[in-house]
């Protein structure tokens, strides 16, 4: 009896003081978020929208940085792709509350390529856009 007593008593202590949670820190992911595409194209499907998404609550814990985007094309694609590739990232950026005045782009074109290929062989990892976070110089800036 004195068991159950106590049990009781220690469970209505846990309650009238309220079972402690565990603290989430909030995380400040500076990237880089990669966003892939199909070729010659500039549309987000799902999983970019994923990454975009997650990259985005990163963001809002970074707290007054720029946001940089770097677009990319593989070898068989012209370097235009990757303006359209990183305007597309960019509005979907602002329609969910980064600032058009923090973000930073610059198309790379092939120039840096992730799976080196031969000249006009198609790879998907290349055609890409990269979102990243930071102060206001970047390494993509100061090549």
């Amino acid at each position: 009896m004195r068991m159950v007593l106590g049990l009781a008593v220690g469970l209505a202590g846990c309650f009238a003081l309220g079972t402690p949670q565990p603290i989430r820190a909030l995380s400040c992911e500076t990237g880089p978020y990669f966003v892939f595409f199909d070729h010659d194209r500039g549309f987000i499907d799902a999983k970019g929208r994923m990454v975009l998404d997650n990259a985005i609550a990163s963001a809002h814990n970074c707290g007054g940085s720029a946001t940089f985007l770097a677009g990319h094309t593989d070898t068989s694609e012209s370097p235009l792709v990757a303006d359209k590739r990183l305007r597309t990232v960019r509005t979907y950026l602002e329609a969910r509350g980064i600032p058009s005045d923090d973000i930073r782009m610059q198309n790379l074109g092939a120039s840096r390529l992730r799976i080196p290929t031969a000249e006009g062989v198609p790879e998907e990892q290349n055609r890409r856009v990269e979102v990243s976070f930071g102060p206001y110089s970047s390494l993509y800036e100061q090549d």
